[in-house]
């Protein structure tokens, strides 16, 4: 990540799963990034301080969803 404003958490062309694992910290219900999703790369300004709506931007603006398997996990993947 770039130099970040407190709160904030800035990436610029960096591998989806980086943001996913700050994301991770901060989640009640952390994230399983997909395999095929691996080489996707990113970039945005999420912030910490509400980290449900930083997903939901993210998965949004890269067209992915965020889907809860049978075991309960939450999956982040390509939308059909």
């Amino acid at each position: 990540p770039v130099a970040r404003p407190k709160g904030h958490l800035p990436f610029q062309q960096n591998p989806l799963v980086d943001p996913i694992s700050h994301l991770n910290r901060y989640l009640l219900e952390p994230i399983i990034v997909s395999s095929g999703l691996n080489s996707r790369t990113v970039s945005g300004v999420y912030q910490l301080t509400e980290p449900e709506q930083a997903l939901a931007l993210l998965a949004a603006s890269e067209g992915l969803s965020i889907d809860k398997a049978s075991d309960g996990q939450r999956h982040l993947s390509e939308q059909l």
